[in-house]
């Protein structure tokens, strides 16, 4: 049967699981996982053959995308490392892992020998803020500075790009990325948004509070003016308004760690990529952001930054994360706090990091060459880093011969351009 994969993961897929799982019917599975089998239809697939008499195992094989006859032939060949014998009774109605043996073998043993990034960072993983009016009030595109009001920029709402602009008070404003259109792997693109920020910090107090109606109106009228004239539509967001707080952001978490030098790793992504951030940049909301992370003491931002960048890590959150259509997946925190960190030694953290960094001033050649002959030398030379870069954390997490070749099976054939994200 030719079947969507849903049901091996969602609540209503439990009373088939159970049938199948309890008589042991599963005699195959062919698992697609999010590549698109038929042009017409949106649906991750998979083909199950079932038995009317039971099974002590069943053949699990995972055909890596695109989906094709060659992948699918490949994929069942004996020795291929995208197919194994599991045992029936892994299947019960509970939802059904369908990753491989030897995935989970490498998955634990990289989790037993390794401290996780929730450890790292004392699970300082936090997500961006949540405004309640992103586009129509508070992220704003830049229109580069107001000469004729000193201390304010041009800014415009960034659902409507193309209406006329109107200057706010730069000290409001606080730049922002946009996800996995700002952050790829090795590079980063430049903010051209803000979000404006109602909010001061006292003397003397760590914790931002909502600045006073009075002091915006005083100290700055032009954001002030802004705030006003959507004052209806703000305070017809959930929740519970003031004349007082009507501005407030729904939700103001983590407004003082944006502000701190910090990791940011992008939700959604193809290749699981992060940016070390010294510039205050924020994330707004998850879905169009993504979290930030700030390493306890003793551990180098930099070197960090430079695993999150890595293959080996790519791989293991994608084994982690659920595929979406494309190849798409999300850096979930519940996912993200259990990728495992490896301690090397100080002489080897620098080098990492001074290779990741190499890898990033090529990748930032290559977007910026005035000719194709630039742009291909640069790119050759990309490529030959970042696979000297991603070899070296492979002998830091002590990737086997044959866990090397699982990664390969899996990860080339998932993603056409491994070291070269194009930004979106």
């Amino acid at each position: 049967m030719i079947l969507s994969r849903q049901f091996t993961e969602a609540e209503y897929g439990r009373g088939l699981r159970a049938l199948l799982s309890e008589g042991q019917h599963v005699e195959e599975i062919v698992d697609f996982q999010s590549g698109l089998v038929f042009e017409a239809v949106s649906a991750y697939t998979l083909v199950l053959v079932a038995n009317q008499r039971r099974q002590g195992k069943f053949q699990l094989t995972r055909v890596p995308s695109p989906p094709s006859p060659e992948n699918l032939a490949e994929a069942k060949q004996e020795t291929a490392p995208l197919n194994a014998a599991m045992l029936a009774t892994t299947l019960t109605y509970e939802p059904w892992d369908l990753t491989l043996p030897h995935e989970k073998a490498f998955l634990r043993r990289l989790a037993e020998e390794y401290p996780s990034l929730g450890d790292v960072t004392d699970r300082r993983i936090f997500q961006g803020v949540v405004t309640g009016a992103d586009n129509t009030v508070f992220r704003l595109k830049d229109r580069g500075p107001d000469r004729s009001k000193p201390g304010c920029r041009l800014v415009v709402p960034r659902q409507y790009p193309d209406t006329d602009p109107f200057p706010i008070e730069e000290m409001l404003l606080r730049p922002v990325f946009e996800g996995r259109s700002s952050i790829a792997r090795f590079i980063v693109k430049e903010s051209d948004e803000f979000v404006l920020l109602p909010y001061e910090r006292p003397s003397g107090e760590d914790r931002y509070e909502l600045t006073p109606p009075m002091i915006m109106e005083d100290t700055f009228p032009m954001a002030w003016q802004w705030l006003q004239r959507n004052g209806q539509l703000l305070r017809s967001r959930s929740g519970r308004w003031t004349d007082s707080n009507w501005y407030a952001y729904s939700r103001r978490q983590n407004l003082e760690l944006f502000e701190e030098s910090k990791i940011l790793v992008p939700y959604m992504v193809e290749e699981l990529c992060a940016h070390r951030d010294r510039g205050g940049h924020f994330f707004v909301n998850v879905a169009t952001g993504g979290y930030g992370l700030i390493p306890r003491s003793g551990y180098d931002p930099m070197y960090i930054t430079a695993l999150l960048n890595s293959r080996v890590l790519s791989w293991v959150l994608r084994a982690y994360s659920r595929a979406w259509r494309g190849g798409w997946f999300a850096a979930r925190k519940g996912n993200l706090v259990r990728l495992p960190v490896a301690v090397a030694e100080k002489r080897e953290q620098e080098q990492i990091t001074e290779m990741f960094e190499t890898c990033c001033g090529l990748r930032t050649q290559r977007e910026h060459a005035a000719t194709d002959h630039e742009r291909e030398v640069a790119e050759r030379l990309l490529r030959i880093s970042a696979e000297v870069f991603d070899a070296t954390i492979e002998r830091a997490y002590a990737v086997t011969g044959v866990e090397q070749e699982m990664m390969t099976a899996t990860y080339v054939a998932e993603t056409e351009d491994v070291s070269l994200l194009a930004v979106s």
